[in-house]
C-alpha cells in the first residue's frame, strides 16, 4: 500500500463514535469492497515525544529553530512517517506543541471553521473542534483559515474572519470566543494571533475601521483596543524586548511598534509599500522589515519614538522586496525570497551582495522558508520543498547550494513547521510528518462497523452535511444497512439514494 492510499476520516463526531467501539484516537479502515483508509503513522519516531515545541506563525515568528537535526530528502513514498487527510480547506500554518499538532480548516464554505489537533506521534486526529463562521468573501489562494494559531500549552488560540478569536483548552474545548468583525477584505484575513505575556494580541487591517487588540489569555476580557490607520495589510505582529518593555511591531505601509501592556504607540516608520504581507525580524537589536512587490527594505533601532523616519532607520534597500514570503536571517544577513524563487542576500550595510535563483520548473512560491539544521526549507506551491545550503554567510563571500528538492505533489502555500527533527507540512488536502531517510507509511489497523441497524443508522446521522471526505465510509455504511429487512433500514436507504 502506498502513501496514496491512506485517507484520513476526519469529522470529530465519528471520531468519537469510533471511540466507543473501543479504538480511541486511532484511526480507522473499513475494509471490503467500500474501504476508507486513515493515513497515521505506524512507525514510532524514537525519543519524539521530548517536549519539543513550534507554536505559532514562524515558530517564534523568526522561522529559525535551534535543532540541529532535520530530514533532508523525502517523496511520496519515502521518508515519511505518517500522512493525515484534513477536511475542507484550509492554509493556516501548523503549530506544535509536544505532542499534539494544531491547525484550521474551512468547511461548506465558510459557515463551519475547524480548530483541529493531530497526533505528532501517530498522525490520528485527537479531536476536530468546530465553530460557526459564514459565507464571507475570500480570494481562491487565501480562503478562509489562513492565519495560524498560537499557543502557550495551556490553550490554543485562532482566529478567523468570522466567528472571530477563538480560545480552546488542549482537548479541544472551546472556552471564550470574541468577535472582530465585520471585515472589507477581498482577500480575507491572514495576520495571525501572537501570545505576550498574559495576553493574546491580534491585528486587525482591513479597508474599513482598523484596529490592533489585546485580550486577557485565560478570561478573554479586552485590555486595550488601539486604532491602525488600516488597509490590506496581512503581517502578523512581533514581539521586540527593548529596555525592559516589550513592543508588538506590526510591519505595514506604516511601520508601528506599540506598548504591549498598554497598545500605546510607541514609534513608527512610514514608507513601506501597501499591502504588505511580511513578517517582520528582530535581531541583534533591529527590527528588519521588508514590502513588495518590488518594495522597500529597512533595519531600524527600536530605541526611538515618535517618527523614526530620520533618526533610528540603520539599513535601507529601496526594492527588492516579497510581496507575500517573509523574509529571513542567517547568520547576520538578511534574506529576501521573492514570491518567483528568487533569493536576494543583504548585509548590515544594506548592500545586496548576493542573487540566487532556486532551480525549479515551479517559479510560484506563498509559502515562508524556515532555516533548520543549518539548512533553508522552502516549499513552492507545487509542494516541492527546495533544500538549500547557506555558505560562507559570516565570511562576507555568501553563496547558496542548492542540495535537493523534495515532491509531494500537492498545491502548498502554507509554510513548514519543525520540532523534534521532524517537518510539518501542510498542503491543499494533507498534514504531512517527515522524518526523512527510508521511513515509509504501513497500513494502518482494521475495524468493522457496528453490527446492529440502530447503531449504523446513529452513526449515519452523525455524519456532517458539506466538504468532508467520507464519502467511502457512507457507502461502506449504506452496503451493510442493505443486508437488513425493515423499515428504517429502507428509509436510510431512501435518504442515502437524495
Amino acid at each position: 500500500m502506498t502513501t496514496n492510499d491512506h485517507e484520513c476520516v476526519t469529522d470529530q463526531r465519528w471520531q468519537h463514535r469510533v471511540s466507543s467501539a473501543h479504538v480511541r484516537s486511532h484511526s480507522v479502515v473499513l475494509t471490503g469492497v467500500c474501504a476508507i483508509a486513515v493515513a497515521t503513522l505506524t512507525l514510532p519516531i524514537p525519543g519524539a515525544m521530548a517536549g519539543p515545541a513550534w507554536p505559532g506563525w514562524r515558530g517564534d515568528g523568526s522561522g529559525v529553530s535551534d535543532e540541529i537535526q532535520a530530514p533532508m530528502q523525502w517523496d511520496q513514498e519515502h521518508g515519511i512517517t505518517w500522512k493525515t487527510r484534513i477536511a475542507g480547506e484550509g492554509n493556516s500554518s501548523p503549530i506544535v506543541w509536544h505532542d499534539k499538532v494544531f491547525l484550521t480548516a474551512s468547511t461548506q464554505n465558510g459557515q463551519t471553521r475547524l480548530i483541529i489537533c493531530v497526533s505528532a506521534e501517530t498522525g490520528n486526529i485527537l479531536w476536530q473542534t468546530p465553530v460557526v463562521g459564514e459565507q464571507t468573501r475570500t480570494y481562491p489562494k487565501s480562503g478562509r483559515a489562513s492565519p495560524t494559531p498560537v499557543t502557550d500549552g495551556r490553550r490554543v488560540y485562532a482566529l478567523f474572519d468570522a466567528p472571530g478569536l477563538v480560545a480552546l483548552d488542549m482537548d479541544g474545548q472551546v472556552l471564550w470566543t470574541k468577535t472582530l468583525g465585520p471585515f472589507e477584505n477581498v482577500y480575507n484575513m491572514a495576520s495571525s494571533p501572537i501570545v505576550v505575556g498574559d495576553l493574546v494580541i491580534v491585528n486587525c487591517d482591513h479597508s474599513g475601521p482598523s484596529f490592533i487588540v489585546a485580550f486577557d489569555k485565560v478570561t478573554g476580557d479586552e485590555r486595550w483596543r488601539t486604532p491602525r490607520k488600516g488597509g490590506l495589510h496581512y503581517s502578523t505582529p512581533i514581539v521586540v524586548p527593548r529596555d525592559g518593555v516589550n513592543q508588538v511591531v506590526v510591519n505595514a505601509h506604516t511601520i508601528v511598534a506599540y506598548a504591549a501592556a498598554t497598545g500605546e504607540p510607541i514609534w513608527w516608520f512610514e514608507g513601506m509599500k501597501h499591502a504588505t504581507t511580511p513578517t517582520a525580524l528582530f535581531h541583534n537589536g533591529l527590527v528588519y522589515a521588508t514590502s513588495g512587490r518590488n518594495g522597500p527594505s529597512v533595519a531600524i533601532d527600536p530605541g526611538g519614538s515618535g517618527d523614526v523616519s530620520a533618526t533610528h532607520v540603520r539599513m535601507h534597500v529601496s526594492s527588492g522586496g516579497p510581496y507575500v514570503v517573509s523574509p529571513l536571517i542567517v547568520a547576520g544577513q538578511l534574506v529576501l525570497p521573492g514570491d518567483n524563487g528568487r533569493m536576494l542576500v543583504v548585509d548590515d550595510q544594506g548592500r545586496v551582495v548576493l542573487r540566487y535563483r532556486v532551480r525549479t520548473t515551479v517559479r510560484k512560491f506563498t509559502a515562508s522558508p524556515i532555516l533548520a539544521g543549518g539548512h533553508i526549507y522552502w516549499p513552492d506551491e507545487s509542494g516541492r520543498t527546495h533544500v538549500l545550503r547557506p555558505v560562507a554567510f559570516d565570511l562576507g563571500e555568501p553563496r547558496i547550494e542548492q542540495v535537493v528538492s523534495n515532491p509531494l505533489d500537492e498545491n502548498c502555500v502554507a509554510s513548514p513547521a519543525l520540532a523534534a527533527g521532524r517537518l510539518y507540512m501542510r498542503t491543499a488536502k494533507h498534514l504531512y510528518c517527515i522524518v526523512g531517510g527510508d521511513a515509509r507509511i504501513a497500513p494502518p489497523p482494521t475495524v468493522e462497523l457496528p453490527d446492529e441497524f440502530e447503531e449504523l443508522s446513529k452513526l449515519y446521522g452523525e455524519l456532517p452535511k458539506g466538504e468532508f471526505d467520507d464519502t467511502n465510509l457512507r457507502i461502506a455504511i449504506v452496503v451493510k444497512v442493505a443486508a437488513f429487512d425493515t423499515h428504517g433500514a429502507i428509509d436510510l436507504l431512501a435518504q442515502a439514494a437524495l
